[in-house]
C-alpha cells in the first residue's frame, strides 16, 4: 500500500512562476519544486502538533498564530 495522498493546491500566478523559475535553475518541473516545499512545511506543522505520537499539549487551546512561531 503507498503512503502517498494526492492534494490539488492552486497557487497564485506570482508564486507559480517562482517555482517555474527555480524549476528552470534546477532542470525540473516545476510541480516537483513545488512538492518538495508543501513535503518540507507539512513535515514542520506534523513535528509541531505531534510529540512522539501523541498531541503536542503546548498548542492545546493557543491561537493559530501561536502555533504558527513554534
Amino acid at each position: 500500500m503507498s503512503d502517498k495522498i494526492r492534494v490539488l493546491v492552486r497557487f497564485r500566478p506570482e508564486i507559480f512562476e517562482c517555482f517555474e523559475m527555480r524549476s528552470d535553475y534546477e532542470g525540473t518541473k516545476a510541480g516537483t519544486v513545488a512538492n518538495r516545499l508543501l513535503k518540507d512545511e507539512i513535515e514542520k506543522v506534523r513535528k509541531t502538533i505531534l510529540i512522539n505520537g501523541a498531541l503536542n499539549a503546548k498548542i492545546v487551546g493557543q491561537k493559530a498564530a501561536t502555533i504558527a512561531e513554534m
